[in-house]
């Protein structure tokens, strides 16, 4: 069953058409892992991806691909059950509103997905 489910989860399309209320500008922690801060989640991002590359030079587009993991990781029914799960765009607002809580210098707008490792899931 348990790859049946990876099989299903990855045969779905990456994004959804969106939440049908977006996360507002600023917010992460109802999106990411609430009990951690915000470096811990982009910690925890990092490791996700399987990053060597340092935690500062990680671009908008692989943090977006990071918060993408944790929602299924946290929502892994939702998008087997509707298309209105998170888009590309409100993964980048989260991601945004992460690295301005981390008070980081906002990173590189695209690349470096080839440097992710597969994702494997709900199973992570």
């Amino acid at each position: 069953p348990l790859q049946a489910r990876l099989d299903l989860l990855n045969a779905l399309p990456a994004w959804g058409e969106g939440l049908s209320r977006p996360p507002p500008p600023g917010a992460w922690r109802p999106y990411l892992y609430e009990h951690k801060d915000a470096v811990e989640n982009f910690e925890e991002i990092h490791a996700l991806l399987g990053l060597s590359r340092p935690l500062e030079e990680v671009t908008l587009e692989q943090l977006a691909e990071g918060v993408r993991r944790v929602l299924i990781h946290k929502h892994p029914h939702l998008p087997a059950l509707t298309r209105s799960y998170w888009n590309r765009e409100q993964a980048l607002s989260i991601a945004r509103a992460l690295v301005t809580e981390c008070k980081l210098t906002m990173p590189a707008e695209s690349g470096g997905l080839d440097e992710c490792v597969p994702f494997a899931g709900a199973a992570i």
